[in-house]
């Protein structure tokens, strides 16, 4: 018994000590474009909302979260999107929870073996700042509102400079 219990545990910490050398780290990713928007459409046979990045004249800001991809692991990619509009003129702005909707504020999680149900953001607050030409500093605090039963509500804070 104590020979079975001292290999599961070699065992264990051989595992555990190998961590795979074919692997991307996770990436987080935030910019920004002109000349787009995003297009709200209701999909009628599930009733959800659809968010749609099209041509347009608003500015779009994209967060990306990446995980962590391994060459041998078969189904582990995924990502999370959060993406919101403001008028393309605007040199600061500002949404908070009344008028968030201007905002139309998405967010969307993504697998290999999921592709999600966007998720609505009525609630929170989402600043931006232009720095300069190619660079706005955003300060976003919002709670997600799944549109499936299956879903859950998430929360996401960041301050970050986004890039075009």
């Amino acid at each position: 018994m104590k020979n079975l219990l001292g290999l599961t545990v070699l065992i264990s910490l051989i595992a555990w000590g190998c961590k795979s050398d074919n692997c991307t780290p996770e990436k987080f990713t935030y910019r920004w474009t002109d000349v787009k928007t995003i297009d709200v459409v209701k999909d009628t046979a599930s009733n959800h909302e659809l968010y749609n990045m099209v041509d347009g004249n608003d500015l779009v800001f994209s967060y990306v979260r990446t995980g962590e991809v391994c060459e041998d692991v078969l189904d582990g990619d995924w990502s999370e999107v959060i993406r919101f509009r403001a008028d393309k003129d605007a040199s600061e702005f500002e949404y908070v929870d009344s008028n968030m909707a201007k905002a139309k504020c998405n967010f969307l999680y993504s697998s290999f073996s999921a592709h999600g149900i966007p998720q609505k953001v009525n609630k929170g607050t989402i600043k931006g700042r232009k720095l300069n030409s190619s660079e706005w500093e955003i300060s976003l605090s919002i709670v997600t509102t799944p549109q499936a039963a299956e879903d859950t509500s998430r929360t996401f804070k960041f301050f970050q400079n986004f890039i075009q």
